[in-house]
């Protein structure tokens, strides 16, 4: 289940950083005469990686599920766009992150619930990882910490609402998991910063 999460959530970066890097090539292109600067190719590329990654997030957060193929019975090309249908809500906080830490039953070790639980946690302490890192990397005014996780609070909100309303779950416990993985990021981006002006 996760690898075919992995495997659209990449499809969706290439896709998104391909359509980012050609719409970017064009307006530097018709820019040049004005730049007085060279162009920053190492921000630029980190431009393109926050790019994918923002496609990628989208995907697996709020685009409708949509499937696609050859029709084995008629031979006919189809295309399916829709809601998910399994539309919840909890604004209980830690509830979800207790339920999924609690023992699970027997009888859904079967299917292995608890490898499925704990991806499931890790997974959305993961997402915002790289929010963290990147934001304050590309834009000044997110090198303070609380400027940083405050919007990406104010995002996985926005994010969380639109999941209500095409089905998906709305778990303020999602916002917790994000939230962390977000500061998570901005320490990351705080130690390599400090290694880097070690170095020099």
């Amino acid at each position: 289940m996760f690898s075919h999460h992995l495997a659209e959530a990449f499809a969706f970066a290439l896709a998104g950083g391909l359509l980012y890097a050609v719409a970017r090539f064009l307006y530097l292109l018709a820019q040049r005469k004005k730049m007085a600067d060279k162009v920053n190719w190492s921000r630029e590329l980190l431009l393109l990686v926050f790019a994918a990654y923002i496609a990628a997030v989208c995907s697996q957060t709020i685009l409708p599920i949509f499937s696609f193929g050859i029709d084995s019975t008629t031979g006919k090309f189809f295309f399916h766009a829709g809601l998910l249908g399994s539309r919840s809500l909890n604004l209980v906080p830690f509830r979800t992150i207790l339920e999924f830490l609690s023992p699970y039953d027997r009888e859904l070790a079967r299917v292995d619930w608890g490898v499925f639980r704990a991806m499931n946690l890790l997974m959305n302490l993961v997402l915002f990882l790289p929010f963290g890192v990147l934001l304050p990397t590309l834009w000044e005014k997110f090198r303070s910490f609380k400027h940083t996780v405050l919007f990406a609070v104010c995002l996985i909100i926005v994010i969380e609402s639109v999941q209500y309303f095409i089905g998906r779950s709305c778990d303020i416990d999602d916002l917790i998991l994000n939230a962390l993985g977000t500061a998570l990021g901005y320490g990351i981006y705080c130690i390599t910063k400090k290694i880097r002006g070690a170095k020099k």
